[in-house]
């Protein structure tokens, strides 16, 4: 069997090296996470690489897919292009129905949220909010 991750946190890959001994499993760093050099560039490429990357290395078919957040999205594009590339999906904390208006608004601000993403603020704010013996270093 084969359970394909999408993600970038660490507690997934916790849980594969917990899987890997009794299954196969594939966790792909998504472009711009994970000290990857290649820039996010957009879900439906992100897709269009996963698709290809089964095609080749498994035959088109995989048991499982998992995807939270980003990693969630491109597992919906890809069921969308796609829809029997996998027995079983486990998708969370992504949107399911196209939401428009929220496009809309969220568009012009997503250079902004860039920005204050380079600053550093917010990643030292949640790291705040974490049990001490569970936060990353500052």
């Amino acid at each position: 069997m084969l359970i394909h991750g999408i993600s970038w946190a660490g507690a997934y890959l916790l849980q594969a090296e917990l899987l890997q001994d009794r299954y196969h499993v594939t966790l792909p760093i998504l472009d711009g996470h994970g000290g990857e050099t290649t820039i996010y560039s957009s879900t439906e490429q992100s897709a269009n690489g996963l698709l290809a990357y089964i095609d080749e290395h498994h035959n088109g078919m995989l048991f499982a897919l998992c995807g939270v957040s980003l990693g969630g999205q491109i597992v919906v594009e890809l069921l969308s292009r796609r829809e029997h590339v996998d027995d079983f999906a486990i998708i969370d904390g992504s949107c399911w129905i196209p939401q428009p208006t929220m496009l809309r608004y969220a568009r012009p601000l997503h250079p902004l949220k860039w920005a204050i993403e380079r600053t550093g603020v917010l990643g030292r704010l949640s790291n705040r909010s974490i049990a001490p013996e569970h936060r990353m270093p500052e």
